[in-house]
């Protein structure tokens, strides 16, 4: 069984946009580059009537080397939104434990909020009912009891190994989608198991198909 318990920091998500912006998008930025100096290129050489100008050429110079910067040019945008959003990261917190059959997903952030509102209805019942809650103690640990019950189910999910449709590492990272746009980000100092991932790495590799998974190379 392979848990983590996850603290985001600001430094995780910028991580994660990073990796999205750039690395994930690389091949694609450099592709658009390619296409778009190829036709600059080719209206520049063309000496034809329908190819004459240097506005065309100059436009795709342009759009060819916007393309290989978007990422960079998103980042900084990128980075301000996410300080704008600090005090959200900092209260987010999430456990995730890999076992052999499938992964439970605990939303604590969510749980922890869900029990604040329950204590903070049960206080102002404590006021107005407080004659009927000093005769019938049992009956109020029970609907507590069932009230965190609720709360447990509500913020716990079990996920199947299958439903992972890509799993990606970066250097600080595991990012496992379960489509494009929900991805479950685990930083790797959040790891129980200390600082060896091999059989994390192995488990996975067992239970999600080798084409949808993309780690690390190993350095020798």
């Amino acid at each position: 069984m392979h848990k983590f318990d996850v603290k985001y920091t600001f430094d995780n998500y910028y991580e994660y946009y990073k990796f999205v912006l750039i690395k994930q998008r690389m091949v694609r930025d450099i592709i658009f580059c390619v296409l778009f100096c190829a036709i600059g290129v080719y209206f520049l050489v063309d000496t034809s009537e329908n190819t004459s100008g240097i506005f065309i050429p100059i436009f795709s110079f342009a759009m060819g080397i916007v393309s290989a910067l978007t990422g960079y040019i998103m980042l900084p945008i990128t980075k301000k939104q996410l300080k704008n959003r600090q005090s959200d990261i900092d209260r987010t917190h999430i456990v995730v434990t890999f076992s052999q059959d499938s992964v439970i997903y605990e939303n604590l952030t969510a749980k922890k909020d869900a029990e604040k509102n329950i204590k903070s209805e049960t206080s102002t019942s404590d006021v107005n009912d407080s004659a009927l809650k000093d005769e019938t103690p049992t009956s109020n640990e029970n609907d507590n009891a069932l009230k965190d019950e609720k709360v447990k189910d509500e913020n716990t999910f079990e996920l199947k190994y299958e439903n992972f449709m890509v799993v990606r590492e970066s250097k600080t990272l595991f990012m496992f989608y379960l489509d494009r746009q929900t991805v479950v980000i685990l930083p790797k100092e959040t790891y129980l198991g200390g600082d060896n991932f091999d059989s994390f790495k192995e488990l996975i590799l067992s239970k999600v198909p080798a084409k949808r998974v993309k780690f690390l190379k190993e350095k020798k």
